[in-house]
């Protein structure tokens, strides 16, 4: 059986506030939909997770059983999530621009001032194609 964890996230909402409306207020969806996608997992999993009473709404001994065991898995997703995006950050590449003005006469001093500010679409078009040339270094 594969959960997504958006019912997991609608489950925890409706079990916290024991109201379709206000869980599906605080989800931005809509209550009707909020339902069915409970519905939806109760059937999935074979027990009722709420009793319905009218508009009165209480948990079920399944339900009570279960809310704990969602809330971790979705912590623990969320910090699978950071880590894993922390550890990408980590490992992001670097591109390094470079040139070498040995025999440009003026225009290193002159290409480091230019560097600040930003080159004009017109100058890039008369630049040779190795001006612009960039290699994925060490």
């Amino acid at each position: 059986m594969n959960v997504d964890t958006r019912v997991l996230r609608y489950y925890v909402a409706v079990g916290e506030h024991l109201s379709f409306t206000e869980a599906a207020r605080h989800l931005f969806v809509t209550p009707p939909s909020l339902s069915r996608q409970i519905q939806r997992l109760e059937r999935d999993l074979g027990v009722r997770l709420f009793d319905r009473a009218g508009r009165e709404l209480r948990l079920t001994e399944a339900g009570e059983a279960l809310l704990p065991v969602a809330r971790g898995l979705l912590a623990d997703w969320r910090r699978g999530v950071r880590q894993a995006r922390t550890t990408d950050a980590d490992h992001a590449r670097v591109l390094r621009v470079g040139f070498v003005a040995t025999g440009a006469g003026g225009l290193g001093g002159r290409a480091r001032a230019a560097s600040a500010v930003p080159v004009r679409r017109s100058r890039r078009r008369r630049c040779p194609p190795p001006c612009r040339r960039t290699t994925d270094g060490p």
